[in-house]
């Protein structure tokens, strides 16, 4: 797959800078080198988590530290494009945050996003019918 740059929120950007300065300190502590320090969410010794890892010892406990129940990070992945669309982000924008190939993959799988939105917007087409 290929590298992409994504948007993310300044709340989430602030958390993700706050454990990256303290994976360094404690890289710092243990004398890992400068790889090793550049890792958000390293093994104990330091080396790259790998994805059985990280679902048992980082994401089950922030999960269940922040009172959620347990999700995949695929979920979580389809619920920033879900909320993206409901706050009115253009599609083509979206499918580009997702890596899809082609619009239809993104409006295929969240073109349910709503349905009472398209309501309304039907609705809302009077307003330039009427004098």
């Amino acid at each position: 797959s290929e590298d992409r740059w994504v948007k993310a929120s300044p709340a989430l950007l602030a958390a993700l800078r706050a454990q990256v300065d303290a994976m360094d300190l404690e890289g710092q502590v243990k004398e890992w080198d400068s790889e090793q320090r550049q890792l958000v969410f390293p093994t104990l010794n330091g080396r790259i988590t790998r994805h059985g890892h990280f679902i048992e010892a980082v994401w089950q406990p922030l999960l269940s530290k922040a009172g959620l129940p347990y999700r995949t990070y695929h979920a979580t992945r389809h619920s920033y494009a879900t909320w993206l669309l409901e706050d009115g982000a253009d599609l083509r924008w979206v499918q580009a945050q997702m890596g899809h190939a082609s619009i239809e993959q993104t409006a295929g799988t969240y073109g349910h996003c709503r349905p009472e939105r398209h309501e309304s917007a039907v609705v809302g087409l009077d307003q330039y019918l009427s004098p």
